[in-house]
């Protein structure tokens, strides 16, 4: 089972009772549309972008990435397509 970044942001985001537009604010974005598209796996956070979503979150970078880690058989895809990392 793959497990790709988008679902990992949308627990840690609703585990702070935040909308995408919320978060989206915090990061100096104007809408939910870059929120969304992350969470949809459109879109792939850069390692600055997994550092700011952490810190919008309170929480750790490594916490992000633990998470996949966790609920995953050894294939995380960082996007909607065919692009998976093995770890």
């Amino acid at each position: 089972m793959a497990v790709h970044f988008g679902e990992t942001l949308r627990k840690f985001r609703q585990a702070e009772r935040l909308s995408q537009e919320e978060l989206g604010a915090r990061l100096g974005y104007g809408t939910a549309n870059y929120i969304s598209c992350l969470e949809l796996g459109k879109r792939q956070p850069t390692v600055e972008l997994l550092f700011n979503l952490a810190a919008a979150l309170s929480i750790k970078p490594s916490s992000l990435i633990q998470d996949m880690e966790d609920n995953t058989e050894g294939k995380i895809t960082m996007g909607g397509n065919d692009n998976n990392y093995i770890v």
